[in-house]
């Protein structure tokens, strides 16, 4: 199962990688879905609109669960990792990645010296994630963190694409009202202390590339 599938492209990764298995790609928004139809119209992917915590499959069906990047944006990603335990088979495979509290450091900071309202997402810290692993039984677990960069003209370049990727602030203490002019060219005032040598502003994704498995 490719968890959070988006476009495809890894659902057909996948599917090529073990060509006699049935792959289920599950993402929550049916355009991802006809997009990845459209795309990579492969004979042995089903695909299915489904939440995280609510899949449409039998206890002990699968043999991996895969996801890349989908996890961070769970609601309760403890619930989440227990739907995912309940629908893995005995000894079957859980790899994912997904994001580490660094994540979009440099604009959490400039936020914060504009106001005390969290305008970035919070990211899942390590302890916490490899705790909530243990805790929904699964026998071993292994992490590998990565940082990687992605380096914008503007800052307002950043918050684009981070629109773009669905990539909303869910926090309780966000704030309600509408976001001033002023408020945000003074966060890009504060980005533009971040601007390198090569002239470019960079966004630092802190990346946790993690397996585990389910006792048998």
């Amino acid at each position: 199962m490719d968890l959070g599938s988006g476009t495809g492209e890894l659902t057909y990764q996948l599917a090529q990688h073990f060509p006699k298995s049935k792959t289920i790609a599950i993402d929550i928004a049916i355009g991802m879905l006809q997009v990845s139809q459209l795309n990579f119209p492969v004979h042995n992917v089903y695909k299915a609109c489904a939440d995280v915590d609510q899949l449409p499959l039998r206890n002990d069906s699968c043999d991996l669960v895969f996801s890349n990047l989908m996890l961070q944006w769970s609601p309760d990603y403890q619930r989440s990792l227990k739907e995912i335990w309940r629908v893995l088979k005995p000894n079957g495979i859980l790899l994912f990645s997904t994001l580490g509290p660094d994540t979009l450091r440099e604009l959490r900071y400039c936020w914060k010296k504009i106001d005390n309202y969290p305008h970035v997402h919070s990211f899942i810290p390590q302890k916490s994630l490899m705790q909530a692993i243990s805790k929904n039984r699964f026998s071993s677990a292994s992490i590998e963190i990565k940082h990687y960069y992605r380096y914008f003209f503007k800052a307002i370049d950043l918050m684009k694409e981070l629109k773009m990727l669905g990539a909303s602030n869910m926090q309780s203490g966000r704030s309600k009202s509408l976001l001033s002019k002023k408020k945000l060219y003074g966060v890009f005032e504060e980005y533009e202390k971040f601007r390198n040598k090569q002239d470019m502003l960079p966004a630092r994704y802190e990346t946790y590339f993690i397996l585990a498995t389910k006792a048998p």
